[in-house]
């Protein structure tokens, strides 16, 4: 740190950055409250340009890739990475030994939330993170360990982040989870997240409904309906609803109510499987709040139509005459 005790840091603070090829690069810095979107390779590379260590404070910034992102934030090696939200790049992170990553929400990564790149181990404070819906949280388990942290994968609950609102919901599990020792600027434990810590903002929860579930398989066999949906993440979730009608615009109510549980599939034995039937799902939170619904029409010409025949086994038998072998003929 000798080569720069008499410089203060730069303060990168309060901008958009939208549709770069990359987002920031910086090896002394203090980097908050920043909105890095759409990024196409990577957002923060905080390697050497200029001394031989770096140390970059990352704080409260939302960074999300447009397509195949690379990097979320890469090599920050003495500063701080606290209270931020990584979404949809290659690798959330590919930090170096002696950093301190905390209350971050990893998400959407299409590779691994954190990448290693230093063998044989990476040292460092990585703790109370999310990493949610990531495809693995480390592809070198041998450098660096989750097991060996505290972590998160659950649902964090945002109020709406197809619009870029991470405000958390009422119930998410990401509330007073971050690290005892950080605190939001109401004075309690810190959230996990964009707007946790003393960076962050203090805001009323919102108790909002489920998000929709969706229909994502329907199948007709033997005069049977067969269904299968995704949903329920939710920290509140109580449970799914399907109803099942002739009439297209009908309103789902306890009459037409053919299934309540929190199973993500489901068998409709039809008593008339001819003709078309239309299905409503929903979910409801433990305050019953109903999300909004998802709908299929399913149309059934008849039993021996819907059947689906799997063969016990196949042949392959030699032609006869084989063209291609004249003693055949």
């Amino acid at each position: 740190m000798s080569d720069r005790h008499n410089l203060e840091p730069v303060l990168i603070q309060s901008n958009i950055f939208q549709s770069c090829r990359n987002g920031l690069n910086s090896d002394y810095a203090v980097i908050r409250n920043n909105w890095l979107l759409r990024i196409i390779n990577s957002g923060m590379d905080l390697g050497s340009f200029f001394f031989l260590t770096t140390k970059n404070d990352v704080y409260n910034n939302l960074l999300s890739a447009l397509e195949v992102g690379s990097f979320g934030i890469r090599e920050n090696q003495l500063g701080e990475v606290i209270n931020n939200v990584i979404t949809g790049f290659n690798y959330g992170m590919e930090p170096k030994s002696n950093c301190t990553i905390k209350n971050n929400v990893i998400m959407n990564s299409r590779l691994a939330a954190i990448g290693i790149s230093e063998w044989p181990t990476l040292n460092g404070d990585i703790n109370y993170n999310l990493f949610y819906n990531c495809q693995m949280i480390t592809g070198n388990s041998t450098s660096f360990d989750p097991d060996t942290t505290i972590y998160y994968t659950s649902d964090p609950m945002f109020e709406n982040k197809d619009s870029n609102n991470f405000l958390l919901q009422m119930f998410s599990p990401l509330i007073d989870a971050g690290d005892p020792n950080i605190l939001d600027v109401d004075g309690s434990r810190s959230d996990v997240g964009l707007y946790g810590g003393p960076y962050g903002q203090s805001y009323s929860y919102q108790d909002l409904a489920p998000k929709k579930p969706k229909f994502t398989l329907v199948s007709k066999q033997n005069g049977k309906v067969n269904f299968n949906w995704r949903g329920g993440t939710e920290a509140d979730f109580n449970s799914f609803s399907l109803y099942r009608s002739r009439d297209p615009l009908f309103i789902p109510d306890d009459n037409n109510k053919i299934y309540e549980g929190i199973d993500t599939l489901f068998t409709d034995s039809l008593t008339d499987p001819t003709g078309s039937y239309s299905y409503k799902l929903t979910a409801k939170d433990n305050q019953g709040n109903v999300s909004k619904l998802d709908s299929v029409t399913v149309v059934i010409t008849g039993i021996s139509e819907e059947e689906i025949h799997t063969p016990e086994r196949i042949y392959l038998h030699q032609n006869y005459p084989n063209p291609f072998n004249p003693s055949t003929k």
